[in-house]
């Protein structure tokens, strides 16, 4: 989702209130298009996470935990080069615009100060991050030559262009008068692109919600208005203007039925068809809206994936190969009947000598004689010959009918295995918890360890739940951590929970309590599906047990476990509930 100007403005200002005269310890891209800024004031840290990923270029402060990736990016190393110990002048918005541009001061030749300014580019799938000094770009993220832009070239020793300037009034800044005057300007527009047309900021969520204010309805057109419309137009634009001029600004997340975000304002929408969600500070708003539709990606999580996709694919299809041959194989009982059947009768029959079939009373049956069976020969041998030749098709299909059930048992539990896997990575938020995840990958064979030795990152923490003074939840989000809450952490009498059928995490309810609350179990129950396969499903059954009745097979993949005792739960899946709670709960 693109954010709007007008959204974007208290945004900007709330960040540079916080980062101004900070400075930058520590510069740390992530992948292709997000970048963290670590930022040092006194008595307190910052961190600024800018992301250029087309579906949702945004900048705001964050909680997020980062780990540095082993071979940082040449941009990112060319910024710490430039930016770091650098101290921020200021973060400001151009004109309402999707412009933002951030001013560095850093140390320079001879001591002198010299001021850096990195340009952000919030605009779709054209967003960029520029560095520039004196306006000469000295790099960027994107580069964009004369063959992809006639406009403006965005290269090294190139000097800086802005993008073209439209022909729009400030809404911020322009009278209300001007603002309607402008508007009329447009009498074959629908009222909400004619708001778009005439002021900078101003996106399709904003100008219907320009509508929402003035109580006027989508359809109408801006040569029908009278002068009752215009007067409630005046009453809206002055109310929205002054949540950003006084800074009186309520965060709010807009959401339609189906939890769909659809808007980010800095304002509450007068839409009575939507859900809203208000926020204390437009970085918190944007922070859930991430969390909730990660945006961004961590190196190799998305290459990952698509390696456990490709296997799970290759794997099904197998299954599905064993199944057709173990079907085949099932049909060896009537190899050794007909083979009985002719060493039964093989005194009795008067058939044919160039027969190549002959019928016989199946003895298996009630009714032997009602019940006929074909049985193909081959008139060149005998019929014990014939007989023979079937008892080997039976032994032979016996034999592989035992090692196709084996094939399918261990397909299957490899695709198990996978899944939990896969669970792993989507759920995974940090370069620890991607390492682990590859180390188990190397470990299994799935992947090569390169020659070269990785960096060593910090163990991976499960996550954790204070509910209470004493009651705690542990969640397992990968393999590793699975058997840490469930081996390492939890005492015999804690209750585990997994969700049934599926693969998913470990989750731990640790308690001081002798009975465990019905509302702790649900919740515990709502994270164990919420961190599974069955994510986003209507009714989800969990399992849950003692620890002590959780137990780990010899040999068995990191992960895996076989329990008993258990009783069931069903809770439904849902997302937007669990992620509200964990941004509650979660320490």
């Amino acid at each position: 989702m693109n954010i709007d100007g007008i959204t974007l403005c208290p945004l900007v200002n709330e960040i540079n209130i916080h980062i101004a005269g900070g400075r930058i310890d520590k510069i740390v891209q992530l992948n292709k298009d997000t970048l963290f800024f670590f930022i040092r004031i006194p008595k307190k840290n910052y961190i600024l996470h800018l992301s250029t990923n087309s579906n949702h270029p945004i900048l705001h402060l964050t909680n997020q935990t980062v780990d540095a990736p082993m071979n940082p990016p040449a941009f990112c190393m060319l910024l710490r080069k430039h930016l770091e110990n650098g101290r921020i002048a200021s973060i400001k918005q151009s004109n309402l615009d999707r412009l933002l541009s951030m001013d560095i001061d850093v140390i320079g030749t001879g001591g002198a100060i010299v001021t850096k300014t990195l340009v952000i580019e919030l605009m779709g799938k054209y967003s960029n991050v520029i560095l520039l000094q004196d306006n000469i770009i000295i790099d960027c993220l994107k580069k964009i030559t004369r063959q992809m832009n006639r406009f403006r070239e965005i290269l090294p020793n190139k000097p800086y262009i802005e993008p073209p300037k439209q022909n729009k009034i400030n809404f911020i800044d322009a009278s209300t008068n001007c603002f309607v005057e402008r508007l009329l300007e447009n009498p074959e527009l629908p009222l909400h692109k004619a708001f778009m047309n005439v002021a900078m900021g101003i996106g399709p969520m904003i100008a219907k919600e320009f509508l929402n204010y003035s109580r006027l309805s989508v359809d109408r057109y801006v040569k029908e208005l009278t002068k009752k419309d215009l007067e409630k137009i005046h009453i809206a634009i002055d109310t929205i203007k002054n949540f950003i001029l006084t800074n009186k600004i309520i965060p709010t997340l807009v959401q339609n039925e189906q939890n769909k975000i659809i808007a980010l304002l800095p304002f509450p929408s007068q839409s009575s068809n939507n859900k809203q969600i208000t926020f204390p500070t437009m970085s918190e708003l944007i922070d859930y809206t991430i969390r909730k539709e990660a945006n961004y990606s961590l190196p190799e999580k998305e290459v990952l994936l698509k390696l456990i996709k490709n296997e799970l694919s290759k794997l099904n299809n197998k299954l599905l190969i064993l199944k057709d041959e173990l079907k085949d194989a099932n049909k060896s009982q009537t190899f050794k009947i007909k083979g009985d059947l002719l060493t039964t009768f093989q005194y009795t029959i008067t058939a044919d000598i160039n027969a190549t079939a002959i019928n016989l009373p199946n003895i298996y049956s009630e009714f032997p004689d009602e019940n006929l069976v074909q049985i193909e020969i081959d008139p060149t041998l005998s019929l014990i010959k014939n007989a023979q030749n079937y008892y080997r098709k039976y032994n032979k299909l016996k034999r592989a009918q035992l090692l196709l059930k084996d094939q399918v048992y261990q397909t299957q539990h490899m695709i198990s295995y996978l899944e939990s896997i896969d669970v792993s990575l989507i759920s995974s938020q940090t370069l620890s918890e991607i390492a682990e995840i590859k180390k188990e990958l190397v470990a299994e064979g799935y992947i090569q360890e390169k020659k070269k030795s990785a960096k060593i990152y910090k163990p991976s923490s499960p996550l954790k739940i204070f509910l209470t003074e004493d009651t705690l939840i542990w969640i397992g989000k990968n393999n590793f951590q699975n058997d840490m809450v469930t081996f390492k952490i939890a005492q015999a009498n804690d209750m585990w929970l997994h969700v049934k059928d599926h693969s998913g995490s470990h989750v731990i309810i640790h308690t001081n309590e002798k009975i465990i609350n019905e509302n702790t179990l649900l919740l515990a129950a709502k994270f164990a599906a919420y961190f599974s396969q069955a994510c986003g499903s209507s009714k989800v059954s969990i399992d849950y047990t003692q620890r002590r009745y959780v137990k780990k097979p010899g040999k068995a993949k990191p992960g895996f476990v076989t329990y008993s005792n258990q009783k069931t739960i069903v809770v439904d899946s849902n997302k937007e509930e669990v992620v509200d709670l964990l941004s509650k709960y979660s320490i």
